[in-house]
């Protein structure tokens, strides 16, 4: 399961605990809960949101630097790099 599915199934048995739990304590804290799971899914969603937009920029480098004819360069340079 990938961490996104992994909140999700959280959330949902969080939700179903807590229209189950007899004590309002314990509805509480279930309540708690799910606030932290939205939290962290939220701060998951814009890191992916963020590291999306690195690699679109990458892909934008590595376009413009086969236009440019500037492959042969670039691989000469990387295996410098690995020496």
């Amino acid at each position: 399961m990938s961490t996104i599915e992994n909140l999700k199934e959280m959330e949902r048995l969080a939700t179903v605990l807590m229209k189950t739990a007899e004590s309002p304590e314990t509805k509480y804290h279930i309540g708690m809960l799910l606030q932290l799971f939205g939290k962290e899914a939220e701060k998951f969603g814009k890191l992916n949101q963020a590291l999306s937009d690195e690699l679109a920029e990458l892909e934008a480098l590595r376009e413009f630097i086969k236009m440019q004819g500037l492959q042969a360069n670039f691989e000469s340079y990387k295996k410098l790099e690995s020496r």
